[in-house]
């Protein structure tokens, strides 16, 4: 490590970014590549330094070009993504390509991906996991994890569930005598596995609720979700509507679709908090349909066709708030469209076969058999 890098990096530690890029830019005028990595990530993070992708993409090409492996796999997403150079995907599939091929795990994850994705090149789940087992080899566990997925569901070679949870199992659960969290997302994966019996001879809800639990604890969105579901039906675990809740919450603050939507059935027919009812058991709190339309219009928002239909039918129904025919219709129609809800067509071609009288301050829907 040079002595502008050693510097750089002590300025870094102590949040003195401004000296820090000064160091790397310095050792990077000397041709030092480590203060050229480095003062690439400051221009891309505007940290230290004016944000400049084009100048943090330019300094990694020049390393690229030279065989710089680090550079070469810290380029590619910029291609994938368009950052400081034109979007390029082809481009990230060759970079990666060229790392992997130079034994590089980050490389061969992440082309394995692109092989699994059919991005920057065409779809091949067999080279996926060829190059997803190339890294999972070097103990990078996002390829364990991935090869684990492939295997699961027989993509790319045939399905082998027992494998999958013996390569999900290898990086979710840490031994006692070493010290980690786990990879979440395997974590996540093992818990599946463990909720539906996939790949072992019986389901054990309670394991699963475990590894849920030490994912979402880890920030797993999809995992936060899937507990509040054990959490709400009492699977694996007592059953508890407050955890359930916050759970779910979490999820969908974090911008899960199908915890938005599921929050917004919760607060609709309001099973989300109990009170002691007076026979001994637990009653239902009263709904909040202001909240649920609130959360059906996030996931609704992005593309989630039954929640559309229900931010649709609450607005007409003037749930929450006043009623919207005009907003009703539309996102009826929106989940209506061609190959999408047939219950959302039929629902809308009631609509126009009965019309929708209108109230005050608001037009109603005419009438229209032929719609």
């Amino acid at each position: 490590m040079s002595k502008d890098l050693k510097k750089a990096k002590k300025a870094e530690k102590e949040g003195d970014y401004v000296r820090a890029a000064q160091f790397a830019k310095h050792g990077s005028e000397q041709g030092h590549a480590e203060c050229s990595l480095f003062y690439a990530s400051l221009l891309l993070a505007g940290r230290g330094v004016p944000k400049d992708a084009a100048g943090g993409a330019q300094l990694l090409q020049q390393l690229a070009d030279k065989g710089n492996v680090e550079a070469i796999v810290s380029l590619a997403p910029l291609y994938l993504e368009g950052t400081g150079v034109e979007k390029k995907p082809s481009e990230a599939h060759a970079l990666n390509l060229r790392a992997a091929q130079k034994g590089n795990k980050i490389g061969q994850y992440h082309v394995g991906s692109m092989y699994a994705s059919g991005v920057g090149c065409d779809k091949d789940e067999a080279e996926a996991v060829k190059w997803y087992r190339k890294a999972h080899e070097q103990s990078f566990h996002p390829a364990t994890n991935a090869l684990g997925y492939m295997l699961e569901h027989g993509l790319g070679e045939r399905k082998n569930e027992k494998e999958a949870v013996r390569l999900y199992r290898k990086v979710a659960i840490v031994p006692d005598n070493m010290i980690g969290l786990g990879y979440a997302p395997a974590q996540a994966n093992l818990a599946r596995m463990y909720a539906t019996g996939k790949g072992m001879k019986e389901a054990n809800e309670r394991e699963a609720v475990v590894l849920y639990r030490k994912a979402a604890e880890q920030g797993h969105v999809d995992a936060a979700y899937r507990l509040s579901l054990l959490y709400e039906h009492g699977l694996g675990v007592e059953r508890d509507v407050t955890e359930a809740m916050r759970w779910c919450r979490m999820a969908a603050d974090s911008g899960h679709v199908l915890a938005q939507h599921h929050l917004g059935d919760l607060f609709s027919s309001g099973p989300l908090e109990t009170s002691t009812d007076p026979s001994g058991g637990d009653a239902p709190a009263p709904t909040d349909q202001r909240k649920a339309v609130m959360w059906y219009a996030a996931a609704a928002k992005k593309g989630h066709v039954p929640a559309q239909l229900e931010l649709g039918i609450a607005l007409l129904e003037g749930k929450g708030g006043k009623r919207d025919i005009g907003r009703g219709v539309y996102w009826c129609e929106r989940a209506a469209g061609p190959g999408r809800d047939p219950k959302a067509a039929s629902y809308v071609g009631k609509l126009y076969e009965r019309g929708v009288p209108g109230g005050p301050g608001g037009a109603g829907l005419e009438r229209d058999e032929a719609r």
